[in-house]
C-alpha cells in the first residue's frame, strides 16, 4: 500500500494529524525527543510516524534503517495497557493486525516471544522496570536457569 503519512494517521486514527504530527511523520529522520502537551496524541505520533518509516515509506532505505522495534517505556502499568490497546486498534484499523507484534511486558507473567524472533516488527509496551529486567534477560518471574544460559553465551559475543 503506497500511501502518505498524513493519509495513514487518517486511515488508523479516523482523524486529521496535527501540524507536529505530520512534521513528525514526514521528517528526514526521527527525533529523539518529542515535547508536546498532555492528550495532544503523543502515544499516535510515535508510533505511526514509526510504522510509516519501517512499513510504507516509498524510500527503501529508509524503511530498512527504521529500527524492527518500538518500545514504549510508561510510568504506570494501567498506561501501559491503554497504550497497547490502542496501538492494536491503530493495526486493526490499517488492516494489518497480523503483520506487526505487539508485546506488553508485565510482571510476574513470562512471555518468551518477544525475544524469539529479534527481526519481527513489533511493540514492546512497559514500565521501565520490566523493560529493563527484559533487556538484561533476567526479567522478573523469569527461571534462574535462563540468566546462567544467557550470560554464558554472551561471553562469546566478546
Amino acid at each position: 500500500m503506497s500511501v502518505g503519512f498524513s493519509e495513514l494517521f487518517r486511515r488508523a486514527t479516523g482523524f486529521e494529524p496535527y501540524p507536529y504530527q505530520a512534521a513528525l511523520g514526514e521528517a528526514p529522520a526521527l527525533p529523539l525527543l518529542v515535547r508536546a502537551p498532555t492528550g495532544s496524541g503523543k502515544t499516535a505520533a510515535a508510533f505511526l510516524a514509526w510504522l510509516y518509516r519501517r512499513r510504507f515509506h516509498n524510500d527503501p532505505e529508509v524503511r530498512a534503517t527504521t529500527p524492527r522495534r518500538l518500545l514504549y517505556c510508561l510510568p504506570l502499568r494501567t498506561l501501559v495497557e491503554q497504550t497497547a490497546d490502542m496501538v492494536a486498534r491503530w493495526l486493526q484499523a490499517l488492516g494489518i493486525a497480523d503483520a506487526v507484534r505487539i508485546y506488553v511486558l508485565r510482571g510476574g507473567e513470562v512471555d518468551r516471544d518477544w525475544a524469539n524472533d529479534p527481526t519481527a516488527d513489533a511493540v514492546l509496551v512497559g514500565t521501565m522496570d520490566m523493560l529493563l529486567s527484559r533487556a538484561l534477560n533476567r526479567g522478573f518471574a523469569a527461571a534462574r536457569f535462563r540468566w546462567r544460559s544467557v550470560s554464558r553465551s554472551s561471553r562469546n559475543w566478546r
